[in-house]
């Protein structure tokens, strides 16, 4: 295996479209010596083989694309919480596992019924339904009876009036939804131009941030800012009114990532420094 392929792979894992950094001073790991922060994979091996197989011109089965995954770079496992899901990818996904479970469509996650719409689902041409190849595709549904109701998850913010006071508060929660296979599907359908025009939005930001930071120059630099609100204020001696009551602040942390001239030959930025502040 030469190392040109090996050094891609690496590159691969650690773009940000395919896995994400942790951010925590303890998430890291060591080994041999040599310390490196966590990065959890935002899809399955499976699926980043056959990505890093469509967006390369080189050649990889797929025993040797997982032994070459970092040591860094791990699966998600059960234990981890998202708690920053998009809506209306969260939503879609959630739909089209009714559906499935009925099964109504073949398709169990949307990344494999974009892979089935879309001649490449990180085309933006594809994700916008401009592709003349791909753009008149329709969902593949099976036969089903339409007096069995799909049985689904759901999001929905609705808005509520505290009981004595004239004032409505919204709130989000997760709701069992009972509806007819047709009501479900012509709401799939509704719903999926949406959430077509919504990856491709994600692809173009994606491949433009990576174009800026490919093109960087010694004397340019990026900085990604970001934000994680509520945290708790805790004291090592706290009375019972403070531990329990309404009256404990929170802070935000403002995390930065800055990407200067970079340090390898693969002509790509670094990210090199973090802070919180």
């Amino acid at each position: 295996m030469s190392e040109v392929l090996k050094r891609e792979v690496q590159v691969f894992y650690e773009d940000d479209d395919n896995s994400r950094l942790c951010s925590g001073k303890k998430e890291f790991i060591v080994r041999n010596k040599t310390r490196k922060q966590k990065r959890y994979l935002n899809d399955s091996l499976l699926n980043l083989h056959k990505k890093f197989l469509k967006t390369t011109s080189l050649a990889i089965s797929y025993p040797a694309f997982c032994k070459l995954r970092p040591f860094y770079v791990l699966v998600p496992d059960s234990k981890s919480r998202d708690t920053c899901l998009c809506t209306l990818h969260t939503n879609v996904e959630l739909l089209i596992q009714g559906l499935y479970q009925r099964n109504i469509i073949s398709t169990k996650t949307p990344q494999s019924l974009l892979s089935y719409l879309c001649c490449d689902p990180y085309n933006v041409d594809c994700l916008q339904r401009t592709c003349s190849v791909c753009k008149d595709k329709v969902v593949p549904y099976q036969e089903f009876d339409n007096s069995v109701d799909v049985v689904y998850w759901q999001w929905i913010t609705k808005q509520d009036m505290i009981s004595g006071l004239q004032k409505k508060i919204r709130t989000t929660e997760k709701q069992k939804v009972s509806q007819a296979p047709l009501i479900c599907i012509d709401k799939l359908e509704l719903i999926l131009s949406e959430y077509f025009i919504h990856c491709a939005n994600i692809a173009a930001q994606q491949q433009a941030f990576k174009a800026l930071k490919t093109d960087l120059h010694d004397d340019e630099a990026i900085i990604h800012i970001d934000f994680s609100e509520n945290y708790a204020v805790k004291c090592n001696q706290e009375i019972q009114s403070y531990h329990f009551g309404g009256s404990r602040k929170q802070i935000t942390l403002h995390t930065a990532v800055l990407y200067i001239f970079p340090k390898y030959d693969t002509g790509e930025a670094s990210a090199i420094f973090m802070h919180n502040k």
